[in-house]
Formats: C-alpha cells, structure tokens, sequence
C-alpha cells in the first residue's frame, strides 16, 4: 500500500462546553483524510483520523511540513507504527528516560515532551517505547541508524 494524498481541513469543535481551564467554543481540531493506492469496489481506500479535542487545530504544520515530507519519503524506508505499545511505566532512572528520547533523535526526530507519561514498557520483547509525538519536530537533518 502506498499513501498517494493526505489531505487535512481544520475546523471547529463548535461546542458549548466549557470548564475552569478550556473553553470549547473557539477550540477548532483538524480532520486527515490518507488516500492510498489500495482500490476497493472501484474506490480508493481513505483513513480518516482527527486530533484529541482540547487543542487546537494543528492544519498549518501539517501541511507545510509534516504531509509533503510523508509523500516524498522513499516508500521502502518509511515506516508507520500505530500500535499500543505495552504497559505504562512508573518509575525509570533518570539517565535511562534521557537515553531513550535522545535514542529518537537518531531518527530524526526531537519528541519535545521527554516526560515519563510518554514512556511505556512492552513485556513481550522487553522495550521500552515513546508515545504522544503530539508536540514532535521532525528534524531538518536525520542520521538514520
């Protein structure tokens, strides 16, 4: 499957909803459609996905930065991974929390909130994983391993 558009439209939770610290109404999120290459009953296959009420639409990231470099990536070395990623982690030494988040930037990219809440441990081949890249940057020059 190759992903041949990714298109994202930022709009409005439009809600009435509020609390003490958000107020919902002025808060807008952004909606993606992936078009990929995959045809079903004559119709391309299309993901659909939206980002977690409570922030705002991130509409111009993604389409200045994070969408054109999907589409250009060389199809053989990307790689997407979506998966729940093992059990929350309590307590970790200090120095082994830094290694990991450096570890990402060897990839090419800086996760911006290195905080234990983003760590996570999976039993079944013992490693640790990253999660919430809701504030990642992705870094202008990547040193693959």
């Amino acid at each position: 499957m190759r992903i041949v558009d990714i298109r994202e439209k930022t709009v409005p939770v439009a809600s009435a909803i509020a609390n003490a610290y958000i107020d919902f109404s002025q808060m807008t999120l952004s909606l993606i459609a992936v078009v990929t290459d995959v045809v079903r009953d004559g119709r391309p296959v299309v993901g659909y996905g939206f980002n977690s009420n409570g922030r705002y639409g991130q509409g111009g990231l993604m389409r200045e930065r994070f969408v054109p470099r999907l589409l250009e990536a060389d199809e053989t070395k990307l790689r997407i991974v979506t998966t729940n990623c093992g059990s929350r982690v309590v307590h970790l030494d200090e120095e082994r929390r830094r290694e990991l988040f450096a570890e990402l930037e060897t990839f090419g990219v800086r996760h911006d909130d290195p905080d234990l809440r983003n760590v996570t441990y999976r039993i079944s081949d013992g490693r640790f994983c990253l999660i919430d890249f809701e504030f990642a940057t992705i870094l202008l020059e990547s040193k693959p391993t």
